[in-house]
């Protein structure tokens, strides 16, 4: 029975006596059809589909040999207690020390967790695969499981091997000489439920994804749980509707879903990986990948050959070298004037694509320019005479809809007003190109770019034989009405542009997506994947009772029971994240928080909302490209969601090699946890939203500069209806405020169209260089449905400290000035 059911749609319930809501109906053949037409016609009935058909996101190739059964099926090495290992180095070290917090300015060691003793102990996560080798040496420790446990009629053998490798990544451990490939969370436990059909490679389609797979691991402590498979479907189906149904009861449990391997196109992630509730984690490189594919000349774009083939190439260098398009290239744009310094986390983050020698040629054969004043075209489409002065200004126009004007038309009239440069917005958040192959009836997929009003099929997409000789730079509309947000909101904001080196591979590789990593967004318009992480050339455990092709085989190393071998895919980097968010949700039970010290007493259960919020607040956007050379659009983002995760960025912590005054690791970290589950009985922290309009506030005391203030929204979201497409049920909306006076304030977020941001159960606003003085945090429920409270989180981190008791945005105004003292009297006239 299902004893975690709700008592109703928006009512959390986190306890044992829930109330049993699902029914069992037993009926002859013969009475099927009269029975299911009963059924619909009830009001408390509800239609589902059958399920999709779930696979691994990498199995491996097996000749479908089976290998002789080990002579026990329990571990048979028991490890002894060890000294924390200061600075442990693995074959995955630069993979794990991304996630840990390598490259920040503030930080001088490779895993700042781990040498704090943030190393997993204590927690269990889940997981749910082919099997796993528990001979390996990395699996066989005495208490690595807490569970192992196989559906009826399979085997615990791992005949596929993707199962062992994910376990590997997400917990491994050995203190065998020369083994250098332990998990993210390594002294962490693993509740393991193997439902792989070995003899199709298929996996065991749950009776409910509640009671029939998380609750065995819940039982027995697992509160995060990792799952790497997934069905190609981008519906919102039961096996979603039953991830968000469960986390909803179970507000302190995490799921955590691989986005898929169909990259780089958009829409293409699996299902449950577009669950509200869950952390869908896409891929990025890792220092063994191969390099970014430049597009210049000493690039090969893919021939007659490498196309029926199925091989990758640049979209980029087929285009110049294949279709003559001359001129194309990737422009970063940077913003200056008055308010610089507070949209730095911005700036050069927007990456343009400049257009084709047809529509724009300047005589340097570059699109960049200098700063100038930007301004938006009046009217927006440039499609009739401007009404605004653009002469000697950068101006941002917009993609004219339909007939309404040409390219040309739009870039003649601004050239004609004396504008410098055109920033042109398309009229799409996203898109799929296809160009014509080397066989007019094929297309080839080019994948996801920004996408901005140039490299259009059509030959004539310029509207006739006319160019300028401004620079021309292309963006996609989600950046474009931001940067035109942000010059109506400062009117001196400058623009540049610099061309940049999509060859350079000097950077951290972590830095540019993998190009088979999914992409979103889902089909109501929500972020998917939500972070990133390393899942390319990732060396984990090897099953001895699998087959790897030649290739795997090549990337082996170790020997006897302690052999790892590399694979790639999001299945590899979800165990390596979720191993991650076990270490941050270890700082909050053992007592880092707040301080970054461990203290006895500090010990608080962290709800699921508040380790999605602190993640995300802390994500990193990623410098670099996709493997094509594409631009990566600045979070949040289809391609990369809300940045790459990265602990160090996320929380305070206090250990030698973490410099907390420096510009990217917290001085402090506020989190606000309002669930009925939590440790503190503070009203401040712990209340609910109850109702429509309801409203919870935060002063907060901004005293330096250095860093970002940076506020993220996070809250678990009732499940949907499988009739609809996933969206929210609930709509809670953050609101940020400077209080620059006693009686003047500024809003700074939402800013602008917020592309997207209203369909989000994550909202996140960043703010460079604030000034200090007050500030303001509001979460506001727009929208509650039923009678239900809901829960939230509150990620907070920069120079910042919360007022204790201030709830309100009149307490939290600065103190207006004293008055000034009366003038002096006259002096007395003479006598």
């Amino acid at each position: 029975m299902a004893s975690w059911a709700r008592d109703g749609v928006g009512v959390s319930v986190d306890r044992p006596d829930a109330k049993v809501t699902r029914v069992l109906v037993g009926v002859r053949p013969e009475g099927l059809v009269a029975t299911a037409r009963a059924l619909a016609a009830h009001r408390a009935a509800h239609l589902v589909a059958p399920r999709a058909g779930m696979r691994a996101m990498r199995p491996m190739p097996s000749d479908g040999s089976r290998r002789p059964r080990r002579d026990t099926d329990d571990a048979t090495t028991s490890l002894s207690p060890r000294d924390l290992i200061t600075g442990r180095r693995l074959s995955n070290a630069d993979a794990i020390s991304g996630l840990q917090g390598e490259e920040l300015a503030g930080t001088s060691t490779d895993t700042p967790f781990w040498d704090a003793g943030i190393t997993g102990a204590g927690q269990v996560i889940g997981v749910g695969d082919t099997g796993a080798d528990r001979a390996n040496c990395y699996l066989n420790g005495a208490d690595k499981f807490v569970l192992v446990r196989t559906i009826q009629g399979f085997d615990d053998i791992d005949e596929d091997g993707h199962g062992t490798h994910v376990c590997g990544s997400v917990a491994g451990y050995s203190a065998n000489s020369g083994a250098d490939a332990d998990g993210a969370a390594y002294d962490a436990q693993i509740a393991f439920t193997d439902f792989s059909n070995h003899t199709s490679g298929a996996l065991l389609n749950f009776e409910n994804m509640g009671e029939d797979f998380y609750e065995h691991a819940r039982e027995l402590g697992a509160r995060i749980h990792s799952d790497s498979w997934g069905s190609n479907s981008l519906s919102y189906e039961t096996d979603s509707q039953e991830v968000d149904a469960y986390a909803t009861d179970y507000l302190d449990f995490l799921p955590m879903f691989a986005v898929g391997n169909a990259g780089p196109s958009e829409f293409t992630y699996i299902n449950p990986a577009n669950a509200k509730n869950a952390l869908a984690i896409g891929a990025t490189l890792s220092p063994d990948s191969s390099a970014v594919w430049p597009y210049d000349a000493s690039y090969q774009y893919c021939d007659e050959e490498c196309a029926q083939a199925g091989e990758w190439f640049s979209f980029l260098a087929q285009l110049k070298g294949e279709f003559g398009y001359e001129g194309l290239g990737v422009y970063a744009l940077d913003i200056g004037g008055p308010e610089a310094a507070h949209w730095a986390h911005l700036s050069g983050e927007i990456r343009a694509i400049s257009a084709d020698t047809w529509l724009s040629e300047p005589a340097s054969g570059v699109h960049t320019f200098d700063a100038a004043v930007a301004i938006v075209a009046d009217p927006a489409d440039a499609c009739s005479e401007l009404s605004n002065d653009v002469s000697g200004k950068v101006v941002i126009v917009f993609e004219a809809d339909d007939d309404s004007c040409t390219e040309a038309e739009q870039a003649e009239r601004i050239v004609a007003a004396g504008g410098v440069a055109i920033v042109m917005v398309g009229t799409d958040y996203s898109h799929d190109w296809e160009f014509p192959s080397y066989e007019s009836s094929d297309l080839l997929p080019l994948g996801v770019y920004y996408v901005t009003p140039f490299l259009v099929p059509e030959d004539s997409y310029h509207g006739g034989e006319f160019s300028v000789s401004i620079p021309i730079l292309g963006v996609p509309l989600k950046e474009g009405l931001l940067l035109a947000a942000i010059v109506i909101d400062e009117p001196d904001t400058t623009l540049s542009a610099r061309l940049m080196d999509t060859t350079d591979t000097d950077s951290p590789r972590h830095e540019n997506l993998a190009m088979f990593s999914s992409g979103g967004p889902t089909i109501d318009g929500r972020i998917k994947p939500d972070l990133v992480a390393p899942g390319d050339s990732i060396d984990s455990a090897v099953s001895a009772d699998a087959t790897y092709s030649a290739y795997y085989l090549s990337t082996m190393t170790g020997s006897g029971s302690c052999k790892t071998v590399k694979l790639q895919g999001t299945s590899m980097a979800t165990p390596l994240a979720a191993g991650s968010i076990a270490l941050l949700r270890q700082y909050f039970t053992d007592g880092f928080y707040p301080t970054g010290t461990k203290i006895s007493g500090n010990e608080l259960t962290p709800s699921a909302a508040l380790l999605r919020a602190v993640a995300i607040n802390g994500a990193r956007s990623m410098k670099g490209f996709d493997q094509e050379g594409n631009p990566l659009d600045p979070p949040p983002s289809s391609r990369q969601g809300w940045g790459r995760l990265n602990l160090a960025s996320s929380v305070r912590l206090v250990v030698d090699g973490v410099n907390n005054t420096a510009a990217d690791t917290p001085s402090n970290m506020i989190a606000v946890d309002a669930w009925s589950g939590g440790k503190t009985t503070d009203l401040h922290y712990n209340t609910e939203l109850e109702a429509t309009g309801d409203e919870r506030g935060y002063c907060l005391d901004v005293y330096g500069s250095t860093e970002e203030l940076r506020v993220t929204l996070v809250y678990t979201d009732p499940e949907s209806d499988t009739a609809g497409d996933g969206s929210l049920v609930n709509n809670l909306d953050l609101y940020l405020y400077h209080l620059e006076t006693h009686d003047t304030e500024r809003q700074l977020y939402p800013f602008g169209i917020m592309y997207l941001q209203g369909w989000q159960s994550v909202k996140r606003a960043i703010w460079s260089a604030p000034t200090t003085g007050q500030y303001f945090v509001k979460v506001h429920a727009e929208s509650i449905a039923g009678s239900g409270n809901q829960s939230f989180a509150l990620a907070i981190t920069g120079q910042v400290t919360l007022r204790e008791g201030v709830q309100t945005r009149e307490s939290c105004v600065p103190f207006p000035p004293p008055p000034s003292p009366p003038p002096s009297p006259p002096p007395p006239p003479p006598s």
